[in-house]
């Protein structure tokens, strides 16, 4: 009868390890959710910035965001945000990939594809070693965030000519 009694307790010790297991598991990804598909983090930076833009992007964790008059723009990746100065704009590249991949989960042998097309804009900063990569949901956006840098890098040099 002892030994029933002990295996049971240990079945039910197993299952909460299991439900408990299951939890921290589930809040690990809604959090990494959380950051690629919510704007919440850039908006309260922005905020305890003072600043608050006039323009404002955000799409699978990168963001972008411009104030009317103001001489710096808010760019967003890799969870972290800073401002750079216009005038620190060398230039940006604005193009589009199809991504493709296989879902998790899918059974050996099913050839089942997710394919998504990305508009991105690289945009180089002189100071920076390599590009801010900015994703936009669809290509009226990009193309408006592209006439808007442009347009800012145009403004720019016509100044300092």
């Amino acid at each position: 009868m002892s030994s029933e009694l002990v295996s049971l307790v240990v079945i039910i010790i197993l299952a909460i390890a299991g439900f408990l297991l299951y939890r921290i598991y589930a809040n690990i990804q809604n959090r990494k959710n959380e950051a690629l598909y919510s704007s919440k983090k850039l908006e309260a930076w922005m905020a305890a910035e003072a600043f608050s833009p006039d323009h404002f992007s955000f799409f699978r964790g990168t963001g972008i965001a411009l104030k009317d008059g103001d001489k710096r723009i808010v760019l967003y990746s890799a969870g972290a945000a800073q401002f750079y100065p216009i005038a620190e704009i060398a230039g940006i590249k604005v193009y589009e990939v199809m991504e493709r991949g296989i879902p998790l989960g899918a059974a050996p042998g099913v050839v089942e594809l997710n394919e998504a097309l990305r508009f991105n804009i690289d945009i180089a900063i002189k100071t920076a070693p390599k590009p801010c990569k900015v994703l936009f949901a669809s290509k009226d956006l990009s193309r408006q965030w592209e006439a808007r840098l442009n347009a800012l890098i145009t403004a720019k040099n016509a100044f300092h000519a």
